[in-house]
């Protein structure tokens, strides 16, 4: 009886308390997308957290997976040299695997998919319209730093675009 108090006495509870309690992402983001050759534009993505504490779960580093999805646009002026332009749109979805060491610090790494679509042009050639209509893999790592309470600044390395932006988390 008295080992079973010496052991009741040694239980101590380990809890820990989420980095990551909101579900929804979105990003305002603005970089250079690649195409062609790589072009400044600015977009939006939207993410959904679908699964948190799936690896790491202590209370240094906590890990989540999200889906993403995004549109940007930019503009391509005289791509032949024949005086036009072109609104491409790219379209992104990915699915992104995050981990925080901190409410305020994390990065991920991310896989999918990026389609580019003219949307409008000016005088279009049939070259311009090929070369900038493009499906690429879109895959790379980036990094989250908390600016304020339910804010982030975001930072995308990857074969599609590397930029920088603002995330909202609701």
């Amino acid at each position: 009886m008295e080992d079973d108090d010496q052991d009741l006495e040694n239980i101590v509870v380990h809890e820990v308390f989420p980095f990551d309690v909101d579900t929804h992402w979105l990003s305002a983001q603005v970089g250079f997308f690649r195409n062609d050759t790589y072009f400044a534009g600015a977009g939006l993505r939207y993410g959904l957290t679908v699964g948190h504490m799936l690896f790491l779960d202590s209370s240094s580093s906590q890990d989540s997976i999200s889906l993403e999805g995004g549109f940007f646009l930019y503009k391509v002026l005289d791509l032949t040299g024949n005086n036009d332009a072109y609104t491409v749109v790219p379209l992104i979805g990915t699915i992104r695997y995050n981990v925080l060491f901190s409410e305020a610090f994390g990065i991920f790494v991310y896989s999918g998919i990026s389609r580019s679509t003219v949307l409008a042009s000016s005088q279009p050639t049939d070259e311009g319209l090929e070369r900038l209509t493009l499906t690429i893999p879109a895959a790379g790592a980036g990094m989250l730093f908390q600016i304020g309470p339910k804010w982030y600044a975001r930072v995308d390395l990857g074969l599609e675009m590397f930029g920088v932006g603002l995330i909202v988390r609701f």
